[in-house]
Order: C-alpha cells, then sequence, then structure tokens
C-alpha cells in the first residue's frame, strides 16, 4: 500500500482552524491577564492571528492551489489534540495562561515549518515563511512576558 499523498487544501484548512483556535484563546487570556502591558500585547496578537486566518482564507480561494497540484510528501495531519486543542479557561493563572500560549505559538511555528517546504516557489510558500516567522515572533514576545513574571 503506498502512502496517502496530502492535499494543500487539507494543510491550509488545518492552518486556519489552528489561528481560529488561537485567536480564541487570545481572547479568553484578555479576560485572565490583568496587567494592562500584557493585555495590550495579548490583544495585538489575537488581531495578528486574525489576520493569519484571513491570509490563509485568501490562499485557500486564491487559484493557487489548482496550479500547485497535490504536493508529494506523504503522511497525515497532525490529528487535532496535536493542534492544540486544549485552551485556557478562567480558573487558568496568568502563568498557565503564557505557558499554554507559548506552547501553541510554538506548534504553529512546527507546523508552517513542516509544509512550507511542499509550497516553495509559490505565493502560498510565501505566506507561509511569512507566518512561520511571525509566529517565532509571537513566541519570543511571549517568552519575555513569561520571564517577567518568575
Amino acid at each position: 500500500m503506498s502512502p496517502e499523498l496530502l492535499d494543500p487544501k487539507q494543510i491550509i484548512a488545518a492552518a486556519i482552524n489552528r489561528e481560529q483556535l488561537s485567536a480564541r484563546n487570545y481572547e479568553t487570556m484578555l479576560q485572565i491577564v490583568r496587567n494592562p502591558q500584557s493585555q495590550k500585547i495579548i490583544n495585538r496578537l489575537r488581531n495578528e492571528e486574525l489576520r493569519h486566518k484571513r491570509l490563509l482564507t485568501q490562499a485557500l480561494s486564491s487559484g493557487e492551489l489548482e496550479r500547485i497540484g497535490k504536493p508529494q510528501v506523504s503522511g497525515k495531519l497532525p490529528k487535532p489534540e496535536q493542534l492544540g486543542d486544549e485552551s485556557v479557561d478562567s480558573g487558568s493563572s496568568p502563568r498557565e495562561v503564557l505557558q499554554f500560549a507559548l506552547m501553541h505559538e510554538q506548534r504553529a511555528v512546527e507546523y508552517y515549518a513542516r509544509y512550507v517546504d511542499i509550497f516553495q516557489g509559490t505565493a502560498i510558500g510565501e505566506l507561509f515563511v511569512r507566518l512561520k516567522r511571525e509566529e517565532e515572533g509571537h513566541r519570543e514576545q511571549l517568552e519575555l512576558m513569561l520571564s517577567k513574571l518568575r
């Protein structure tokens, strides 16, 4: 039996779901974290995740995927629980919130890095490189915030 080839639409749809989940989690974090400076950063991160979702949605409907065809990469998309379906809630401490966000951003970096090569040389490939870089920036901002809590 030959390995299953991944569909680019599935890869982008999973990225859209990831960005939506991140935005929702940042919304919850805004209700937990009380420091005004931290709230400002979290709100900006939430807005950036929503922008990522819009960019990915546009990429999905751009027609670029039809030009790419089915990538020659085998495997399966991460299971939903590997995408970071766990979330924060009103009982989470600020430290837990930031640790969760940091973990989620790391997973996003890994996700974009995993699939960037199959879109290489396309507008979607450039988008994945850009989103990976932005998620790395989010991770760095959260690491700084977390270090200030210690």
